[in-house]
């Protein structure tokens, strides 16, 4: 019985390292932007941030749309998980701002 769960283990074994040697990733394409944090909704929507101004670049990574706000300081953080509602967070006075 312990040589079967034996022979088991060494066949898994051997069967995942084999798979994962055959997985290769190449990029699509590649893209320069600057910003201090990226975020990507479900849509493929790709969001940067660059202290008080967001960036949007469609998936085929076009400038969409662009906002900022300068009066509340630095965005924070961006939720995109609702890609129809984008909400920010300013930490330095304490906002939620809604984008839709």
């Amino acid at each position: 019985m312990y040589k079967l769960i034996y022979l088991y283990t060494v066949l898994a074994a051997l069967f995942i390292t084999r798979a994962s040697a055959q997985i290769t990733f190449t990029p699509e394409r590649t893209q320069t932007v600057s910003g201090t944090k990226l975020y990507v909704d479900k849509l493929d929507n790709v969001y940067v941030i660059n202290d008080n101004e967001i960036f949007k670049y469609k998936p085929d990574g076009k400038l969409f749309n662009r906002y900022s706000n300068k009066s509340l300081g630095k965005v924070t953080m961006i939720d995109v998980s609702n890609p129809l509602k984008i909400l920010l967070f300013y930490k330095d006075f304490s906002r939620i701002v809604y984008l839709g």
